[in-house]
């Protein structure tokens, strides 16, 4: 069992709804890399749409910042890239990016950790950042009703296998 806990520990270092001081190990507009305990981990903002421009404003503001923390929510998945909210000099760094209207939250959901603080910094529940207006979302539709028939078919041919073979 010790074993287990341990390997646990190596592999998911990071524990939902706990605060973890990092370090800023590298940052562009494509990736952000922290260092926890000598590992270096990717991690992206959680429940945020980033502008263009709030993505060349995300590494001067963490790089400019004198204390750098995470939190993962409840809901996130701990896998990499960690999603998480990240704390510069204990300000909600989605919070500072909405508030400058260069971002938009991403799901608005009441039961996220710090959704009522991310909405607060909004202009209002009905205003999407100006400079993230639309975003690309994959049309599902298809994809489910092929699979959903795909399924179908392999149901009947079962069950008839199944028929034919007890009659």
């Amino acid at each position: 069992m010790r074993y287990i806990l341990a390997w646990i520990a190596a592999f998911f270092p990071f524990l939902h709804g706990t605060r973890y001081e990092v370090n800023l190990h590298a940052c562009s507009e494509e990736q952000i890399l922290v260092e926890y305990e000598e590992s270096v981990f990717p991690i992206t903002l959680f429940n945020v749409w980033i502008s263009e421009e709030g993505q060349k404003q995300v590494c001067p503001l963490l790089e400019q910042a004198k204390r750098l923390e995470i939190e993962a929510d409840a809901v996130s998945a701990i896998e990499e890239p960690l999603d998480v909210y990240v704390f510069a000099d204990g300000k909600l760094v989605q919070s500072i990016l909405l508030e400058r209207e260069i971002a938009s939250v991403a799901i608005r959901n009441p039961q996220y950790r710090y959704a009522k603080e991310m909405q607060d910094a909004t202009q209002s529940e009905e205003t999407i950042s100006t400079a993230v207006k639309q975003r690309d979302v994959p049309d599902h539709t298809r994809g489910n009703l092929i699979l959903g028939f795909s399924s179908m078919v392999w149901a009947s041919v079962f069950v008839f296998f199944l028929y034919k073979k007890f009659h």
